[in-house]
């Protein structure tokens, strides 16, 4: 299955959890882009770099905690502006 060209969202992804492994598999299928919303932490770079070398996609970071109301708010805010720009997103 090749999903080239989309934009996919994974939350709260740590080294070696599913979350991770999704967007391993999301960029492996040569997704285009992919946003990972994650507090800021070393096991959230270790994430990043973990993805970053399944696939050639676009991986980038957006902080986010979930448990701060105002995070999830500004993460939200950061998303919709890169779909904006971007031309939409297409999996969460």
């Amino acid at each position: 299955m090749s999903c080239r060209a989309i934009t996919v969202i994974v939350a709260s992804a740590s080294p070696g959890g599913s979350e991770a492994w999704t967007a391993i598999a999301a960029a492996r299928a040569g997704a285009a882009r992919i946003l990972l919303l994650n507090r800021p932490s070393e096991r959230a770079e270790r994430a990043l770099a973990e993805i970053r070398r399944a696939g050639s996609a676009d991986v980038a970071h957006v902080d986010c905690d979930l448990q701060r109301f105002e995070s999830v708010r500004a993460a939200a805010a950061a998303v919709a502006a890169d779909s904006a720009e971007r031309g939409g997103l297409d999996a969460l």
